[in-house]
Protein backbone atom coordinates (compact mmCIF):
# COMPACT_ATOMS: atom_id res chain seq x y z
CA UNK A 1 0.00 0.00 0.00
CA UNK A 2 2.13 2.35 1.06
CA UNK A 3 4.55 1.78 -2.31
CA UNK A 4 1.41 2.55 -4.20
CA UNK A 5 0.82 5.97 -2.08
CA UNK A 6 3.72 7.61 -2.30
CA UNK A 7 3.92 7.72 -6.20
CA UNK A 8 0.55 9.11 -6.24
CA UNK A 9 1.11 11.89 -3.14
CA UNK A 10 4.10 12.80 -5.26
CA UNK A 11 1.77 13.52 -8.39
CA UNK A 12 -0.12 15.47 -6.21
CA UNK A 13 2.26 17.30 -5.26
CA UNK A 14 3.69 17.90 -8.70
CA UNK A 15 -0.08 19.32 -9.71
CA UNK A 16 -0.48 21.92 -7.03
CA UNK A 17 2.79 23.53 -7.68
CA UNK A 18 2.56 23.67 -11.69
CA UNK A 19 -1.30 24.77 -11.59
CA UNK A 20 -2.48 21.95 -13.44
CA UNK A 21 -5.97 20.34 -13.52
CA UNK A 22 -6.00 16.76 -12.50
CA UNK A 23 -8.32 13.50 -12.65
CA UNK A 24 -7.76 10.36 -10.30
CA UNK A 25 -9.80 7.24 -10.01
CA UNK A 26 -9.25 4.99 -7.81
CA UNK A 27 -10.82 2.05 -6.67
CA UNK A 28 -12.94 0.94 -3.89
CA UNK A 29 -9.36 -0.88 -2.00
CA UNK A 30 -7.92 2.95 -2.70
CA UNK A 31 -5.38 1.62 -5.58
CA UNK A 32 -4.71 3.68 -7.84
CA UNK A 33 -5.89 2.32 -11.14
CA UNK A 34 -5.53 5.66 -13.21
CA UNK A 35 -4.18 9.29 -13.17
CA UNK A 36 -4.61 11.61 -16.00
CA UNK A 37 -2.83 14.77 -16.13
CA UNK A 38 -4.27 17.63 -17.75
CA UNK A 39 -2.58 21.18 -17.83
CA UNK A 40 -4.30 24.19 -18.40
CA UNK A 41 -3.47 25.74 -21.66
CA UNK A 42 -2.28 29.01 -21.40
CA UNK A 43 -4.25 32.02 -23.23
CA UNK A 44 -2.12 33.37 -25.95
CA UNK A 45 -2.48 37.04 -27.14
CA UNK A 46 -2.47 38.15 -31.00
CA UNK A 47 1.00 38.13 -30.74
CA UNK A 48 1.23 34.50 -29.48
CA UNK A 49 2.88 36.32 -26.19
CA UNK A 50 1.22 34.04 -23.07
CA UNK A 51 -1.27 36.37 -21.01
CA UNK A 52 -1.91 35.64 -17.57
CA UNK A 53 -4.38 33.61 -16.24
CA UNK A 54 -7.17 35.91 -14.50
CA UNK A 55 -8.24 33.46 -11.96
CA UNK A 56 -4.99 32.91 -10.18
CA UNK A 57 -5.17 34.62 -7.03
CA UNK A 58 -2.90 37.88 -6.97
CA UNK A 59 0.25 37.68 -4.96
CA UNK A 60 -0.44 39.29 -1.33
CA UNK A 61 2.61 41.77 -2.16
CA UNK A 62 0.43 43.49 -4.80
CA UNK A 63 -2.16 45.53 -4.60
CA UNK A 64 -4.79 47.88 -6.30
CA UNK A 65 -3.01 51.52 -6.88
CA UNK A 66 -5.81 54.16 -7.32
CA UNK A 67 -4.39 56.87 -9.49
CA UNK A 68 -5.49 60.56 -9.69
CA UNK A 69 -7.52 61.65 -12.69
CA UNK A 70 -4.45 64.41 -13.23
CA UNK A 71 -2.02 61.89 -12.87
CA UNK A 72 -0.97 63.93 -9.40
CA UNK A 73 -0.14 60.91 -6.90
CA UNK A 74 0.34 57.45 -7.35
CA UNK A 75 0.89 54.67 -4.73
CA UNK A 76 4.24 53.07 -4.59
CA UNK A 77 3.42 49.79 -5.33
CA UNK A 78 5.24 46.73 -7.08
CA UNK A 79 3.39 45.05 -9.95
CA UNK A 80 3.67 41.48 -11.08
CA UNK A 81 7.33 40.12 -10.95
CA UNK A 82 9.45 41.22 -13.67
CA UNK A 83 7.45 43.72 -14.81
CA UNK A 84 7.25 47.96 -13.88
CA UNK A 85 6.13 49.70 -10.68
CA UNK A 86 2.48 50.90 -10.94
CA UNK A 87 4.07 54.92 -10.20
CA UNK A 88 6.40 54.26 -13.42
CA UNK A 89 4.00 53.33 -15.55
CA UNK A 90 1.64 56.44 -14.01
CA UNK A 91 4.53 58.37 -15.07
CA UNK A 92 4.38 57.08 -18.76
CA UNK A 93 0.56 58.23 -19.00
CA UNK A 94 0.48 61.31 -16.93
CA UNK A 95 3.63 63.12 -17.87
CA UNK A 96 6.97 64.14 -16.58
CA UNK A 97 6.55 65.88 -13.06
CA UNK A 98 7.20 69.15 -13.25
CA UNK A 99 7.84 72.05 -10.26
CA UNK A 100 6.64 75.12 -10.34
CA UNK A 101 7.48 78.17 -8.59
CA UNK A 102 5.51 80.82 -7.60
CA UNK A 103 7.33 84.14 -7.45
CA UNK A 104 4.60 86.29 -5.15
CA UNK A 105 6.46 89.80 -7.26
CA UNK A 106 6.45 91.44 -3.82
CA UNK A 107 3.88 90.12 -1.81
CA UNK A 108 3.96 87.10 0.78
CA UNK A 109 3.32 83.31 -0.15
CA UNK A 110 3.35 80.61 2.26
CA UNK A 111 4.15 78.04 -0.45
CA UNK A 112 7.54 78.32 -2.38
CA UNK A 113 6.04 76.14 -5.20
CA UNK A 114 3.79 73.04 -5.91
CA UNK A 115 4.61 70.10 -8.05
CA UNK A 116 2.41 69.32 -11.15
CA UNK A 117 3.21 67.12 -14.44
CA UNK A 118 3.03 67.61 -17.98
CA UNK A 119 -0.74 66.84 -19.37
CA UNK A 120 -2.25 67.33 -15.90
CA UNK A 121 -3.96 70.70 -14.56
CA UNK A 122 -2.33 72.86 -11.92
CA UNK A 123 -5.25 72.56 -9.62
CA UNK A 124 -6.15 74.98 -6.56
CA UNK A 125 -2.85 77.11 -6.31
CA UNK A 126 -2.49 79.34 -2.98
CA UNK A 127 -3.58 83.18 -2.55
CA UNK A 128 -0.89 85.80 -1.72
CA UNK A 129 -0.71 88.46 0.20
CA UNK A 130 0.53 92.20 -0.77
CA UNK A 131 -0.48 95.54 1.63
CA UNK A 132 -2.31 98.01 -0.56
CA UNK A 133 -2.68 95.63 -3.79
CA UNK A 134 -4.90 93.16 -4.80
CA UNK A 135 -4.62 90.08 -6.54
CA UNK A 136 -5.00 90.02 -9.97
CA UNK A 137 -4.00 85.77 -10.23
CA UNK A 138 -0.99 83.69 -10.96
CA UNK A 139 0.52 84.10 -14.51
CA UNK A 140 2.44 82.45 -16.67
CA UNK A 141 4.70 85.99 -17.56
CA UNK A 142 5.56 88.41 -15.16
CA UNK A 143 3.31 91.45 -17.00
CA UNK A 144 0.93 90.65 -19.44
CA UNK A 145 -0.66 86.86 -20.72
CA UNK A 146 -3.61 84.76 -19.27
CA UNK A 147 -4.10 83.45 -15.90
CA UNK A 148 -3.46 80.43 -14.77
CA UNK A 149 -6.89 78.90 -13.45
CA UNK A 150 -7.21 75.55 -11.65
CA UNK A 151 -8.57 73.42 -14.57
CA UNK A 152 -5.72 75.51 -16.78
CA UNK A 153 -3.59 72.19 -18.37
CA UNK A 154 0.33 72.18 -17.71
CA UNK A 155 1.76 72.25 -21.38
CA UNK A 156 5.01 73.69 -20.28
CA UNK A 157 8.23 70.55 -20.97
CA UNK A 158 10.16 71.82 -18.12
CA UNK A 159 10.15 73.33 -14.56
CA UNK A 160 8.84 77.12 -14.85
CA UNK A 161 7.56 79.78 -12.75
CA UNK A 162 4.34 81.30 -12.12
CA UNK A 163 4.28 84.95 -11.34
CA UNK A 164 1.27 87.04 -9.16
CA UNK A 165 -0.13 90.25 -10.81
CA UNK A 166 -1.47 93.05 -8.61
CA UNK A 167 -3.13 95.95 -9.18
CA UNK A 168 -3.03 98.62 -6.73
CA UNK A 169 -5.98 99.12 -4.45
CA UNK A 170 -7.47 102.54 -4.33
CA UNK A 171 -9.53 103.29 -1.13
CA UNK A 172 -12.59 105.13 -1.04
CA UNK A 173 -15.16 106.52 1.91
CA UNK A 174 -18.76 105.54 0.97
CA UNK A 175 -20.92 107.47 3.08
CA UNK A 176 -24.86 106.44 3.73
CA UNK A 177 -27.44 108.66 3.54
CA UNK A 178 -30.61 107.04 5.65
CA UNK A 179 -33.89 109.26 4.04
CA UNK A 180 -35.65 110.35 6.67
CA UNK A 181 -34.57 107.09 8.54
CA UNK A 182 -31.83 106.38 11.53
CA UNK A 183 -28.62 104.98 11.56
CA UNK A 184 -25.84 104.33 13.72
CA UNK A 185 -23.09 106.77 13.78
CA UNK A 186 -20.84 103.79 13.57
CA UNK A 187 -21.95 103.39 10.12
CA UNK A 188 -22.55 106.00 8.43
CA UNK A 189 -19.52 105.88 6.72
CA UNK A 190 -17.52 102.81 4.96
CA UNK A 191 -13.82 102.27 3.38
CA UNK A 192 -14.38 100.27 0.16
CA UNK A 193 -10.79 99.46 -2.17
CA UNK A 194 -11.54 99.16 -5.50
CA UNK A 195 -11.38 95.84 -7.20
CA UNK A 196 -13.33 94.59 -4.07
CA UNK A 197 -16.77 94.25 -3.08
CA UNK A 198 -18.68 96.57 -1.05
CA UNK A 199 -19.71 93.78 1.46
CA UNK A 200 -21.76 94.10 4.31
CA UNK A 201 -23.79 97.74 4.40
CA UNK A 202 -25.52 99.25 7.28
CA UNK A 203 -29.48 98.50 7.44
CA UNK A 204 -31.36 101.40 8.67
CA UNK A 205 -34.57 102.00 10.81
CA UNK A 206 -37.79 104.18 9.70
CA UNK A 207 -40.82 103.86 11.81
CA UNK A 208 -43.47 102.78 9.43
CA UNK A 209 -41.56 102.23 6.27
CA UNK A 210 -39.97 98.77 4.57
CA UNK A 211 -36.41 99.55 4.05
CA UNK A 212 -35.76 98.48 -0.16
CA UNK A 213 -32.31 99.11 -0.05
CA UNK A 214 -29.45 101.76 -0.73
CA UNK A 215 -29.31 103.07 -4.08
CA UNK A 216 -26.96 105.68 -5.96
CA UNK A 217 -29.66 108.35 -6.24
CA UNK A 218 -31.88 109.76 -3.95
CA UNK A 219 -34.54 109.02 -6.19
CA UNK A 220 -34.51 106.43 -9.02
CA UNK A 221 -30.23 105.30 -9.35
CA UNK A 222 -28.43 102.03 -9.60
CA UNK A 223 -28.93 99.87 -6.44
CA UNK A 224 -25.78 98.87 -4.55
CA UNK A 225 -25.60 95.34 -3.51
CA UNK A 226 -22.93 93.41 -0.93
CA UNK A 227 -21.01 91.41 -3.71
CA UNK A 228 -20.85 93.98 -5.83
CA UNK A 229 -18.06 95.19 -7.56
CA UNK A 230 -16.35 98.54 -6.49
CA UNK A 231 -15.33 100.31 -9.70
CA UNK A 232 -14.97 104.56 -7.91
CA UNK A 233 -12.89 106.63 -9.19
CA UNK A 234 -14.45 109.17 -6.10
CA UNK A 235 -15.71 108.83 -2.64
CA UNK A 236 -19.70 107.86 -2.99
CA UNK A 237 -22.57 108.97 -1.38
CA UNK A 238 -25.78 106.27 -1.39
CA UNK A 239 -28.88 107.03 -0.15
CA UNK A 240 -31.64 104.46 1.44
CA UNK A 241 -35.18 104.08 -0.62
CA UNK A 242 -38.32 103.62 1.05
CA UNK A 243 -42.01 102.06 0.86
CA UNK A 244 -44.18 103.36 3.36
CA UNK A 245 -46.25 100.51 5.08
CA UNK A 246 -49.48 102.10 6.90
CA UNK A 247 -49.82 99.21 9.11
CA UNK A 248 -45.97 99.57 10.24
CA UNK A 249 -46.80 103.39 10.99
CA UNK A 250 -49.68 103.60 12.98
CA UNK A 251 -48.69 100.52 14.72
CA UNK A 252 -45.38 102.98 15.53
CA UNK A 253 -47.48 105.58 16.62
CA UNK A 254 -49.74 103.49 19.02
CA UNK A 255 -46.66 101.91 20.70
CA UNK A 256 -44.82 105.20 20.72
CA UNK A 257 -47.93 107.38 22.44
CA UNK A 258 -48.98 104.07 24.52
CA UNK A 259 -45.49 104.29 26.33
CA UNK A 260 -46.07 107.91 26.98
CA UNK A 261 -49.62 107.71 28.67
CA UNK A 262 -48.30 105.24 31.13
CA UNK A 263 -46.21 107.48 32.14
CA UNK A 264 -49.22 110.12 32.71
CA UNK A 265 -52.03 107.67 33.77
CA UNK A 266 -54.04 104.87 32.75
CA UNK A 267 -57.81 104.29 31.55
CA UNK A 268 -59.33 100.84 33.29
CA UNK A 269 -61.51 98.81 30.60
CA UNK A 270 -63.83 95.81 31.01
CA UNK A 271 -64.04 94.15 27.71
CA UNK A 272 -67.03 91.50 27.64
CA UNK A 273 -67.42 89.61 24.33
CA UNK A 274 -70.54 88.97 22.96
CA UNK A 275 -71.80 86.41 25.21
CA UNK A 276 -72.88 87.98 28.44
CA UNK A 277 -70.22 87.93 31.51
CA UNK A 278 -67.72 86.26 29.48
CA UNK A 279 -63.97 88.47 29.18
CA UNK A 280 -60.44 87.58 28.32
CA UNK A 281 -57.93 87.46 30.61
CA UNK A 282 -55.14 88.71 27.75
CA UNK A 283 -56.75 90.85 24.57
CA UNK A 284 -54.69 92.57 22.28
CA UNK A 285 -57.09 95.13 21.54
CA UNK A 286 -56.59 96.35 24.98
CA UNK A 287 -52.52 96.01 25.28
CA UNK A 288 -51.99 97.81 22.74
CA UNK A 289 -54.18 100.43 23.36
CA UNK A 290 -52.38 101.13 26.76
CA UNK A 291 -55.11 100.17 28.78
CA UNK A 292 -55.89 97.85 31.83
CA UNK A 293 -57.76 95.38 31.51
CA UNK A 294 -59.65 94.44 34.49
CA UNK A 295 -60.39 91.02 33.68
CA UNK A 296 -57.21 89.96 34.09
CA UNK A 297 -56.19 90.55 37.39
CA UNK A 298 -58.24 87.84 38.96
CA UNK A 299 -60.01 84.43 37.77
CA UNK A 300 -63.11 85.31 40.23
CA UNK A 301 -66.41 84.45 38.22
CA UNK A 302 -67.17 87.72 36.11
CA UNK A 303 -70.56 89.06 37.57
CA UNK A 304 -72.18 92.81 37.18
CA UNK A 305 -71.27 93.72 40.56
CA UNK A 306 -67.68 92.02 40.41
CA UNK A 307 -67.52 94.39 37.85
CA UNK A 308 -69.06 98.09 39.05
CA UNK A 309 -66.55 97.17 42.19
CA UNK A 310 -63.54 97.35 40.06
CA UNK A 311 -64.98 100.77 38.56
CA UNK A 312 -63.87 100.91 34.85
CA UNK A 313 -63.25 103.87 33.43
CA UNK A 314 -64.64 102.44 29.69
CA UNK A 315 -66.54 99.26 28.98
CA UNK A 316 -66.51 97.86 26.02
CA UNK A 317 -68.85 95.18 24.26
CA UNK A 318 -68.70 92.94 21.29
CA UNK A 319 -71.40 92.79 18.77
CA UNK A 320 -70.88 90.23 15.84
CA UNK A 321 -74.28 91.65 14.03
CA UNK A 322 -73.42 95.49 13.68
CA UNK A 323 -76.68 95.97 12.65
CA UNK A 324 -77.61 95.47 16.27
CA UNK A 325 -74.95 97.58 18.47
CA UNK A 326 -78.12 100.14 19.18
CA UNK A 327 -79.77 97.66 21.28
CA UNK A 328 -76.54 96.17 22.40
CA UNK A 329 -75.27 99.11 23.61
CA UNK A 330 -78.60 100.31 25.61
CA UNK A 331 -78.47 96.55 27.26
CA UNK A 332 -75.39 97.55 28.86
CA UNK A 333 -76.15 101.02 29.58
CA UNK A 334 -78.63 99.33 32.04
CA UNK A 335 -76.39 97.15 33.58
CA UNK A 336 -73.91 99.91 33.99
CA UNK A 337 -75.36 102.92 34.05
CA UNK A 338 -72.29 104.77 35.37
CA UNK A 339 -69.85 103.89 33.05
CA UNK A 340 -68.70 104.77 29.62
CA UNK A 341 -70.35 101.98 27.18
CA UNK A 342 -68.61 101.32 23.80
CA UNK A 343 -70.01 98.75 21.12
CA UNK A 344 -67.35 97.30 18.87
CA UNK A 345 -67.54 94.28 16.45
CA UNK A 346 -65.92 91.46 17.00
CA UNK A 347 -63.36 91.74 14.04
CA UNK A 348 -61.81 94.24 16.34
CA UNK A 349 -60.05 91.04 18.30
CA UNK A 350 -60.34 88.58 15.72
CA UNK A 351 -60.33 90.67 12.07
CA UNK A 352 -57.19 90.90 9.82
CA UNK A 353 -54.10 92.63 11.02
CA UNK A 354 -55.41 96.18 9.57
CA UNK A 355 -58.72 95.98 11.02
CA UNK A 356 -57.47 95.16 14.32
CA UNK A 357 -54.79 97.81 14.45
CA UNK A 358 -57.86 100.24 13.37
CA UNK A 359 -60.16 99.76 16.73
CA UNK A 360 -57.31 99.65 18.57
CA UNK A 361 -56.60 103.44 17.18
CA UNK A 362 -60.25 104.21 17.92
CA UNK A 363 -60.34 102.60 21.78
CA UNK A 364 -56.83 104.69 22.04
CA UNK A 365 -59.12 107.80 20.82
CA UNK A 366 -61.69 107.18 23.60
CA UNK A 367 -59.86 106.83 26.27
CA UNK A 368 -57.11 109.24 25.65
CA UNK A 369 -58.62 111.71 23.81
CA UNK A 370 -55.79 114.60 24.58
CA UNK A 371 -53.02 112.31 22.85
CA UNK A 372 -55.23 111.60 19.87
CA UNK A 373 -56.93 114.71 19.19
CA UNK A 374 -55.85 114.98 15.89
CA UNK A 375 -55.89 111.57 14.71
CA UNK A 376 -58.28 111.68 11.81
CA UNK A 377 -59.57 107.82 11.90
CA UNK A 378 -61.35 107.95 8.53
CA UNK A 379 -57.77 109.06 6.84
CA UNK A 380 -56.53 105.77 9.09
CA UNK A 381 -59.17 103.63 7.34
CA UNK A 382 -58.58 105.08 4.25
CA UNK A 383 -54.22 104.45 4.84
CA UNK A 384 -55.10 100.86 5.78
CA UNK A 385 -57.55 99.78 2.79
CA UNK A 386 -60.61 99.22 5.01
CA UNK A 387 -64.12 100.26 5.86
CA UNK A 388 -63.93 102.74 8.84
Amino acid sequence: MKKVMLPFLAAVLLLTMTGCRRRIVADAGDAVSETVFQPVPAAMDEQGQQVPDASRKPDPAERKTEIDPDGARVDETIAAEGGETVEQAADARAGEKLTVTLDAMGGQCGTASVTVRTGGVYGVLPTPTYTGQSFQGWFLNPEGGEPVHPVTVVLEDGDHTLYAHWTTRTEFVVTFDPGGGRISPYSAQKTVCSGDVYGQLPEPLRSGYVFLGWFTEPEGGVPILPAQMVTLTDDQTVYAHWEYSPVDYWSFVLRNTTQKIFDCQEVAVYLELEADRVSMAYAPLLADAGVRNIAGQEDAPITDDWVKDKKPDVIVKLAEDMATVPAVKAAMERRFPDARVYVFPTEAVQGTESRQLYWKLRLACVCYPSYYDRLDLNAVAGELDIEP
